[in-house]
């Protein structure tokens, strides 16, 4: 005859619990606190707290890494390296150490370059944290997310899209541009 051991005082290892109160130490045998709401995640590097109790007093997990998307939905066709888009992005709004950029466009005879704090009307002043290419004579979707992720910064910078024209073409094509900032942890 089987015994229902749900019904008994045991713990998940089996073991009997004989005292089932307020914990001293780190492992006691313990029990929920009900008391108190759990706080919310909103921190970067927080750790759970140093309550003894099975308790959201101040038991905190860490935000989830950020995702942004920003996006041009234009034809923007360039006859040499033109600026199509720029935008300021608060990075302190992002979660996490490093920041992964994707880019992401249809091309035609394109090259498409993500700059960070360039100047506007001279974005290549800054730092080239992504580019994608195609040089297909018809418009293409071209997507890639960047193996080396950055530092991330902190506060506003300025991001700016380049686009010029690649191989012999004379001008090239870009619709529909996205670029992503991803934190990573």
């Amino acid at each position: 005859m089987a015994q229902d051991v749900a019904q008994r005082d045991l713990n998940l290892g089996g073991f009997r619990i004989s005292n089932l109160g307020d914990p001293a130490t780190a492992g006691d045998a313990t029990r929920t606190d009900n008391v108190h709401n759990p706080l919310a995640a909103s921190a970067r590097n927080v750790s759970p707290g140093t309550s003894v109790l099975a308790s959201p007093a101040d038991h905190i997990h860490p935000l989830e890494p950020d995702f942004v998307s920003l996006s041009d939905p234009a034809l923007q066709v360039a006859g040499a390296k033109t600026e199509v888009w720029f935008g300021v992005v608060d990075f302190d709004q992002i979660v996490g150490s490093q920041i992964q950029v994707g880019l992401s466009a249809m091309l035609q005879s394109c090259l498409v370059q993500a700059w960070l704090d360039g100047e506007i009307g001279n974005p290549t002043a800054g730092t080239l944290v992504m580019n994608i290419d195609s040089a297909s004579p018809t418009l293409v979707p071209i997507a890639s997310i960047g193996s080396a992720p950055f530092d991330r910064p902190s506060g506003a910078h300025l991001l700016t899209l380049t686009a010029e024209p690649v191989g012999p073409a004379t001008e090239g094509r870009s619709l529909g541009r996205m670029l992503t900032l991803r934190g990573l942890s």
